[in-house]
C-alpha cells in the first residue's frame, strides 16, 4: 500500500515545537489535511486518532487505486501500439490528476478551481489578490471565493 507523503506543491503548516511520536520517537513537524509528517514528508500515522486512521487508510487505498489505473492506462496504450512514454500521450487519467503548471505558467484561477490545473498556493493566493483582492487564508476558501465569482460547481 502507498503511504501518504507530505505535498509540498499545496498549503502545509508546520508544527511547531512538533508532536512527538509515542511509538518511533519523531517529531511531527508539518501539518496538511489534518495529518503529521516527519521532516522527510512522510505520515506519522501514530499520532492520529481513530477516524483520522481511518480517513488515512481511505486515502491510501484511494492512492493505490490510482497508481493501477496509470498501469492499466499504459498497458492498454502499449496494446495500442502507442508508446506510454511519449510526451504527446497522457498517461495518467484526467480525472484522477490535474496537470502540474509549468514553473513559469501564469495561474488560470478557472483551470485550478475545477481542478484542472496545479499551481503552487502562493501563486494562486497572489493571482486571487491582483485578480480580485481578495486574500484568501487557503485553498478552500479561494474555492469558495470562485465558486461564487464562476457560479459553477467544481
Amino acid at each position: 500500500m502507498a503511504s501518504l507523503k507530505l505535498d509540498k506543491s499545496r498549503q502545509y503548516g508546520d508544527s511547531f515545537p512538533g508532536e512527538i511520536c509515542p511509538t518511533t520517537g519523531k517529531r511531527g513537524v508539518f501539518t496538511q489535511d489534518g495529518y503529521y509528517f516527519d521532516n522527510n514528508g512522510n505520515v506519522l500515522p501514530d499520532l492520529l486518532g481513530k477516524d483520522d486512521k481511518e480517513r488515512l487508510a481511505i486515502r491510501e487505498k484511494q492512492m493505490d487505486a490510482e497508481r493501477k489505473a496509470t498501469d492499466v492506462l499504459r498497458k492498454a496504450l502499449v496494446d495500442a501500439g502507442l508508446d506510454p512514454d511519449d510526451v504527446e500521450i497522457k498517461t495518467v487519467p484526467k480525472d484522477l490528476t490535474a496537470q502540474v503548471a509549468d514553473e513559469d505558467e501564469t495561474v488560470d484561477l478557472r483551470a485550478w478551481f475545477r481542478r484542472e490545473r496545479v499551481y503552487p498556493w502562493f501563486k494562486v493566493r497572489k493571482q486571487l489578490k491582483d485578480d480580485y483582492k481578495f486574500l484568501a487564508s487557503n485553498a478552500e476558501a479561494g474555492r469558495e471565493f470562485l465558486e461564487e465569482r464562476f457560479g459553477e460547481q467544481q
